[in-house]
């Protein structure tokens, strides 16, 4: 991991915060009346300073680079149609991947895939995490 990259992206995280609020009050499925579900609009906007302090958490962590492939684009479409509303969770986590290609600079580098890749990867473990718990067990439609 590039030194000093921690502190670079968490000096971003007002504006990364702001841009991710912006995406997730402009999102129809997040927007629409909520509907009974496991996650809902208030957690979103609750989680995301936990989510950022994780993402700067795992990239402290990680002493060694990852060996699996990066990716900038690992979450896929929404799953629009599931009865659990994890749908809203992925919403939640593509404006947050869109918030933070839009915020980090160019001059991070490679650092920006390293960054965008980690997130993506928190993100799909609190999916499996979440769809691990879930009641509905929309099988393949999620």
């Amino acid at each position: 991991m590039e030194v000093g990259l921690v502190p670079r992206l968490d000096a971003l995280r007002p504006a990364i915060k702001t841009r991710w609020t912006a995406l997730l009050r402009a999102d129809p499925v997040i927007a629409a009346p909520a509907t009974p579900a496991l996650v809902t609009r208030e957690m979103l906007a609750f989680m995301l300073d936990d989510t950022l302090a994780r993402l700067s958490a795992s990239l402290l962590a990680s002493a060694k680079p990852d060996r699996r492939p990066q990716t900038l684009d690992g979450l896929g479409s929404k799953c629009a149609g599931c009865a659990c509303g994890i749908y809203l969770l992925w919403s939640y986590y593509l404006a947050g991947a869109q918030a933070l290609k839009e915020k980090l600079p160019a001059v991070f580098g490679p650092a920006r895939v390293v960054v965008l890749d980690r997130f993506n990867r928190l993100a799909h473990d609190e999916m499996v995490a979440l769809c691990g718990v879930c009641q509905e067990r929309c099988g393949r439609e999620c």
